[in-house]
C-alpha cells in the first residue's frame, strides 16, 4: 500500500502535476523485493492502461500471457536499460503483478517509486533517494528532460469566459439572487445570463463553474456520486441514517451530516481504499453493522470527475451584509483542465479527498418522516488542487 512510503505520497504527485506530468505509484515490500514480484495496485493499473501501456483487465492468467515491456531505472550515472514483466498468476483471482529487472540493485523496502511512460517504455524514479529526486531541479537532468518530454500542454481557451468575468468584477459589489448558503453561485451563473436547471453538463461553453466565498477555508466540491448500493450492505439513505446518524441539538429528527475521509470521523466512519476490488469502503467501528457499511467503485468515481471537470474555473468572491442580504465581488479565478483521475483513490487514501454525507429525517405533512439528502459530496481543498491537476493557474479579475 502506497500508505506505507518512506516519504510524503502527496509531496511528490504535488510536483509531477505541476510538470503538466502523470505517473503511477510503487511501494515495494520486504517480501516483494525478496520474491520479485510486486502488487499492480488499482491505480497503476490505471494509469498504464490510460497510457495504453497495458490493460491488465484484459490479460489472461498465467506465464504464457506474461508481457515484457522496455523499462529503464534513474541512476547517478543516468537511465540503466532493463524490462517490465506483467502477469497474472494461475491464482483463483489471478491478481495482477508487475517486476523490474534490476529493481533490487536501486530501491530499499517501502521506497516510492513513481513509474512513467513515454513512447511506449516505463521510466522508473525512486524519489526516495534524495540525489535522484534532487534531479527534479536541474534543466539537463535525465529525469528533468523526461519530464520536459511526457508533458501535456496546458489549454489556454477560456478568453470569453475571462473576459465576462472581469466585466462583472468590475461591477463591484453584487446583491446574492437568494439568501441561501448556495447565492454565491447562483448570483454569478445570473450575471452570466445562465439559467437555472438541474443539468448535470458543464455550464458555460463547456466550461464547469466552482464558486466560493473567499472568506472561507471550506473544501471544494468535485462531485456528488452515491454508493453502489447493490454491493454494499446498507441498500439506501434511511439504513445509514439509522445505522450511524445522531440527534441535533433539540430535536428528535436524526441526521447524518458528517465528513469521511481516511481517519474515523465522530460516528467512527472512515474510508479504506480495496484496490484488489476496485472499491472505496465506507468502513466504522460499530459492531452490529456489516464491514464495509456502503461503497464506490474507483472507476466510477474516476469517471466523474473526467467528465464534470475537463475544464473549471474555481471562482472566489468577497463577501458583505447590506440590509441583511449578502453582496459579492467576484475577484479572483484558478483555472484547471484535465484531471489526473489515477491519482482519486491515492488522494482519498492519503484524506486529502473526502465525502459528505447530507443526510437528515424531515417530518411530512402528517407527521410521518421521510428520508432527505442534498447528495454524496465528494470534496478536495482548494490548497490541494494542484494534487489531482496539471498545474492550475491563477486569474486576477481585476488586472487586465
Amino acid at each position: 500500500m502506497l500508505s506505507s512510503a518512506d516519504r510524503d505520497v502527496a509531496e511528490i504527485i504535488r510536483f509531477v502535476t505541476s510538470q503538466s506530468a502523470e505517473a503511477g505509484y510503487l511501494v515495494p515490500t520486504s517480501t516483494g523485493l525478496r520474491k520479485s514480484i510486486l502488487d499492480a495496485h488499482q491505480s497503476l493499473r490505471d494509469y498504464l492502461a490510460k497510457v495504453r501501456i497495458h490493460d491488465f483487465e484484459s490479460q489472461r492468467q498465467g506465464p504464457d500471457f506474461k508481457v515484457v515491456i522496455k523499462a529503464h531505472i534513474l541512476t547517478k550515472d543516468g537511465w540503466v536499460p532493463t524490462q517490465a514483466s506483467l502477469y497474472r498468476p494461475n491464482t483463483k483471482t489471478g491478481d495482477p503483478r508487475i517486476w523490474f529487472s534490476k529493481l533490487t540493485s536501486h530501491v530499499k523496502p517501502h521506497n516510492l517509486l513513481a513509474v512513467f511512460a513515454f513512447e511506449g517504455e516505463l521510466f522508473v524514479v525512486n524519489t526516495s533517494e534524495a540525489s535522484l529526486w534532487e534531479q527534479r531541479n536541474y534543466e539537463d537532468s535525465p529525469f528533468r528532460q523526461l519530464l520536459s518530454s511526457i508533458a501535456t500542454p496546458r489549454s489556454s481557451a477560456h478568453v470569453e469566459l475571462t473576459s465576462q468575468l472581469r466585466l462583472i468584477c468590475g461591477m463591484g459589489f453584487v446583491r446574492s439572487t437568494t439568501n441561501s448558503d448556495n447565492g454565491v453561485g447562483d448570483t454569478l451563473e445570473s450575471l452570466l445570463g445562465i439559467r437555472r436547471n438541474s443539468s448535470r453538463n458543464p455550464d458555460f461553453m463547456g466550461i464547469e463553474l466552482k464558486t466560493s466565498r473567499a472568506s472561507t477555508s471550506n473544501r471544494s466540491n468535485l462531485f456528488s456520486a452515491v454508493p453502489e448500493w447493490s454491493l454494499s450492505e446498507l441498500k439506501n439513505s434511511r439504513q445509514l441514517v439509522e445505522a450511524f446518524g445522531y440527534l441535533p441539538h433539540g430535536s428528535d429528527l436524526k441526521a447524518l451530516q458528517v465528513t469521511v475521509s481516511s481517519k474515523p470521523n465522530a460516528q467512527t466512519l472512515f474510508f479504506s481504499v480495496n484496490e484488489a476490488g476496485g472499491l472505496i469502503e465506507n468502513r466504522h467501528k460499530v459492531p452490529s453493522v456489516p464491514n464495509p457499511a456502503v461503497v464506490w467503485k474507483i472507476a466510477t468515481l474516476q469517471s466523474s470527475l473526467a467528465d464534470k471537470h475537463k475544464d473549471t474555473f474555481w471562482i472566489r468572491a468577497n463577501r458583505r451584509e447590506t440590509g441583511g442580504w449578502e453582496e459579492f465581488h467576484y475577484t479572483k479565478a484558478t483555472v484547471t483542465t484535465s484531471p489526473v483521475v489515477a491519482n482519486f483513490s491515492l488522494l482519498v487514501e492519503t484524506g486529502a479527498i473526502t465525502m459528505d454525507y447530507t443526510i437528515s429525517e424531515k417530518r411530512r405533512v402528517d407527521g410521518s418522516r421521510r428520508m432527505r439528502d442534498h447528495g454524496y459530496l465528494w470534496k478536495i481543498r482548494p490548497a490541494d488542487l494542484d494534487l489531482l491537476f496539471p498545474p492550475p493557474y491563477e486569474i486576477d479579475l481585476a488586472t487586465s
